[in-house]
């Protein structure tokens, strides 16, 4: 498997939805995989998994219905990137 080496890595895991992705359990993860598909119009797991990755920045209607699937399962904070990256990008918006 090839790893991006992208410089911009570090910036585009804010817009990652991972953080959220690993709070689903396992026997869930197809389901709510699909319903994000459908909810995005996406056709193929590639496009998802750039999304959930952070490599391709979500529209502000993505990001709103990523998070009323995520909060169908109770999971309503931590979605997005990790606390320490989010917390890097507004030090630096400072």
């Amino acid at each position: 498997m090839r790893k991006y080496t992208n410089n911009n890595t570090k910036m585009s895991t804010k817009f990652s939805f991972k953080s959220g992705w690993e709070s689903l359990p396992k026997n869930r993860q197809n389901e709510v995989r699909d319903k994000i598909m459908a909810a995005l119009n996406l056709t193929t797991l590639s496009s998802f998994y750039r999304r959930k990755r952070g490599i391709t920045e979500p529209k502000i209607s993505e990001v709103q219905a990523i998070e009323a699937i995520f909060a169908e399962y109770n999971i309503i904070e931590g979605i997005w990137g990790s606390e320490e990256t989010v917390n890097e990008f507004y030090e630096a918006e400072a």
